[in-house]
Protein backbone atom coordinates (compact mmCIF):
# COMPACT_ATOMS: atom_id res chain seq x y z
CA UNK A 1 0.00 0.00 0.00
CA UNK A 2 2.87 2.42 0.73
CA UNK A 3 5.27 1.17 -1.94
CA UNK A 4 7.06 4.17 -3.48
CA UNK A 5 4.74 6.74 -1.87
CA UNK A 6 6.35 9.99 -0.69
CA UNK A 7 5.40 10.72 2.91
CA UNK A 8 6.44 13.80 4.89
CA UNK A 9 6.57 13.32 8.66
CA UNK A 10 6.90 16.50 10.70
CA UNK A 11 8.65 15.92 14.01
CA UNK A 12 10.25 12.93 12.28
CA UNK A 13 13.37 13.01 14.48
CA UNK A 14 11.40 12.71 17.72
CA UNK A 15 10.46 9.53 19.51
CA UNK A 16 7.08 8.96 17.83
CA UNK A 17 8.27 10.50 14.59
CA UNK A 18 11.12 8.00 14.30
CA UNK A 19 8.66 5.13 14.79
CA UNK A 20 6.40 6.54 12.07
CA UNK A 21 9.39 7.01 9.75
CA UNK A 22 10.60 3.47 10.39
CA UNK A 23 7.19 2.01 9.59
CA UNK A 24 6.97 4.05 6.39
CA UNK A 25 10.36 2.98 4.99
CA UNK A 26 9.91 -0.64 6.09
CA UNK A 27 6.77 -0.66 3.96
CA UNK A 28 8.56 0.62 0.86
CA UNK A 29 7.75 4.32 0.96
CA UNK A 30 10.07 7.30 0.70
CA UNK A 31 10.15 9.20 3.98
CA UNK A 32 10.94 12.86 4.46
CA UNK A 33 12.09 13.33 8.05
CA UNK A 34 11.00 16.94 8.64
CA UNK A 35 12.21 18.46 11.91
CA UNK A 36 13.90 21.45 13.56
CA UNK A 37 16.74 19.36 15.03
CA UNK A 38 19.28 19.06 12.21
CA UNK A 39 21.58 16.63 14.00
CA UNK A 40 18.83 14.20 15.04
CA UNK A 41 17.02 14.57 11.71
CA UNK A 42 20.09 13.77 9.63
CA UNK A 43 20.99 10.87 11.93
CA UNK A 44 17.45 9.48 11.74
CA UNK A 45 17.48 9.56 7.93
CA UNK A 46 20.93 7.88 7.80
CA UNK A 47 19.89 5.15 10.25
CA UNK A 48 16.68 4.45 8.37
CA UNK A 49 18.52 4.19 5.06
CA UNK A 50 21.06 1.81 6.61
CA UNK A 51 18.28 -0.31 8.13
CA UNK A 52 16.52 -0.87 4.81
CA UNK A 53 19.70 -1.00 2.72
CA UNK A 54 18.72 1.79 0.34
CA UNK A 55 18.10 5.53 0.22
CA UNK A 56 14.47 5.77 1.32
CA UNK A 57 14.79 8.71 3.76
CA UNK A 58 15.76 12.34 3.40
CA UNK A 59 16.03 14.95 6.13
CA UNK A 60 14.57 18.43 5.64
CA UNK A 61 14.51 21.20 8.23
CA UNK A 62 11.07 22.69 8.95
CA UNK A 63 9.36 24.88 11.52
CA UNK A 64 5.62 24.13 11.34
CA UNK A 65 4.86 27.57 12.78
CA UNK A 66 6.63 29.37 9.95
CA UNK A 67 4.88 29.62 6.58
CA UNK A 68 8.14 30.32 4.71
CA UNK A 69 9.76 27.24 6.26
CA UNK A 70 6.82 25.09 5.16
CA UNK A 71 6.93 26.56 1.66
CA UNK A 72 10.65 25.77 1.49
CA UNK A 73 9.98 22.18 2.59
CA UNK A 74 7.25 21.74 -0.02
CA UNK A 75 9.50 23.13 -2.73
CA UNK A 76 12.44 20.92 -1.78
CA UNK A 77 10.31 17.76 -1.62
CA UNK A 78 8.60 18.57 -4.92
CA UNK A 79 11.97 19.17 -6.56
CA UNK A 80 13.43 15.93 -5.15
CA UNK A 81 10.46 13.59 -5.67
CA UNK A 82 8.06 15.45 -7.96
CA UNK A 83 5.16 14.81 -5.60
CA UNK A 84 4.01 14.30 -2.02
CA UNK A 85 1.48 11.59 -1.23
CA UNK A 86 0.86 12.16 2.48
CA UNK A 87 1.64 14.33 5.49
CA UNK A 88 1.94 12.97 9.03
CA UNK A 89 1.53 16.10 11.15
CA UNK A 90 3.49 14.86 14.17
CA UNK A 91 5.69 17.76 15.30
CA UNK A 92 5.55 18.74 18.97
CA UNK A 93 6.59 22.38 19.33
CA UNK A 94 7.42 23.61 22.83
CA UNK A 95 7.70 27.05 24.36
CA UNK A 96 10.45 28.31 26.66
CA UNK A 97 8.68 27.10 29.81
CA UNK A 98 8.16 23.53 28.65
CA UNK A 99 8.78 21.02 31.42
CA UNK A 100 7.47 23.07 34.33
CA UNK A 101 5.33 21.37 36.94
CA UNK A 102 1.62 21.68 36.17
CA UNK A 103 0.94 24.03 39.07
CA UNK A 104 3.76 26.34 37.89
CA UNK A 105 2.43 26.73 34.34
CA UNK A 106 0.84 30.14 33.81
CA UNK A 107 -2.23 30.65 31.69
CA UNK A 108 -0.08 32.59 29.20
CA UNK A 109 2.34 29.64 28.94
CA UNK A 110 -0.57 27.26 28.42
CA UNK A 111 -2.10 29.47 25.71
CA UNK A 112 1.25 29.84 23.97
CA UNK A 113 1.74 26.07 23.90
CA UNK A 114 -1.77 25.50 22.56
CA UNK A 115 -1.11 28.11 19.88
CA UNK A 116 2.21 26.49 18.93
CA UNK A 117 0.59 23.07 18.61
CA UNK A 118 -2.74 23.86 17.00
CA UNK A 119 -1.43 26.82 15.04
CA UNK A 120 1.44 24.76 13.64
CA UNK A 121 -0.82 21.84 12.73
CA UNK A 122 -3.25 24.26 11.10
CA UNK A 123 -0.54 26.03 9.11
CA UNK A 124 1.12 22.79 7.95
CA UNK A 125 -2.23 21.29 6.97
CA UNK A 126 -3.22 24.45 5.12
CA UNK A 127 0.01 24.54 3.12
CA UNK A 128 -0.04 20.83 2.31
CA UNK A 129 -3.71 20.86 1.29
CA UNK A 130 -2.91 23.63 -1.17
CA UNK A 131 -0.14 21.45 -2.56
CA UNK A 132 -2.33 18.32 -2.69
CA UNK A 133 -5.08 20.13 -4.54
CA UNK A 134 -2.69 20.93 -7.35
CA UNK A 135 -2.90 24.68 -6.84
CA UNK A 136 0.67 24.77 -5.72
CA UNK A 137 1.30 26.09 -2.26
CA UNK A 138 -0.68 28.89 -0.72
CA UNK A 139 1.00 32.26 -1.02
CA UNK A 140 -0.88 34.22 1.63
CA UNK A 141 0.86 34.60 4.95
CA UNK A 142 -0.91 33.52 8.10
CA UNK A 143 -0.46 35.21 11.43
CA UNK A 144 -1.62 33.36 14.52
CA UNK A 145 -2.09 35.36 17.68
CA UNK A 146 -3.68 32.80 19.97
CA UNK A 147 -2.37 34.27 23.20
CA UNK A 148 -3.40 37.81 22.31
CA UNK A 149 -6.80 36.62 21.07
CA UNK A 150 -7.44 34.60 24.20
CA UNK A 151 -6.58 37.63 26.36
CA UNK A 152 -9.01 39.81 24.39
CA UNK A 153 -11.73 37.15 24.66
CA UNK A 154 -11.10 36.84 28.38
CA UNK A 155 -11.36 40.60 28.88
CA UNK A 156 -14.55 40.88 26.82
CA UNK A 157 -16.16 37.96 28.68
CA UNK A 158 -15.20 39.50 32.03
CA UNK A 159 -16.57 42.90 30.95
CA UNK A 160 -19.98 41.37 30.12
CA UNK A 161 -20.43 39.76 33.54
Amino acid sequence: MLQDKVIVITGGAGLLGQAFCRAVVENGAHCVVADLDDERGERTARELNAAVGEARSDYRRVDINDAASLESLLGAVKQRFGRIDALVNNAYPRNRSYGRKFEEVTREDFCENVCLHLGGYFLASQRFIGFFRGRGTATSSTSLRCTASSRRASRSTTARR
